[in-house]
């Protein structure tokens, strides 16, 4: 299965230790939009339908141990897993959380979020 993680699971951060089986495929930005990220101590995203912005993240390559342990933390604290794109599946909150934050870069130009440390 395909994950794509935009936060604390990325490499370099607190949680990436979890994917430590995962084969990292590389960078990705999702290609759905429709998808708003803010956050203050780690990010969310949700779905709003009037978004032209996707999100940037990183792809794994996932397997059944590693996934198990993501669900637990993720779906745990509330997000869903779901299809961004075909056969990719990401952490998606259910609902808007509207924080303002300093950690989430905003692309105008090309259209997409980005968590940063």
């Amino acid at each position: 299965m395909k994950l794509f993680v935009y936060g604390l699971l990325k490499e370099g951060y607190s949680l990436n230790s979890v994917l430590s089986k995962s084969k990292k495929i590389g960078d990705y930005t999702t290609k759905c939009k429709g998808l708003v990220m803010s956050g203050f101590s780690y990010p969310f995203i949700w779905e709003n339908k009037y978004s032209k912005y996707n999100i940037k993240g990183e792809l794994y390559e996932v397997n059944k141990s590693d996934l198990q342990n993501a669900n637990r933390i993720e779906l745990g604290a509330g997000y869903n897993l779901k299809e961004l794109d075909k056969d990719i599946f990401g952490y998606v909150y259910p609902e808007p959380i509207e924080l303002n934050s300093s950690r989430v870069d905003v692309n105008d130009e090309e259209k997409y979020y980005e968590w940063r440390k």
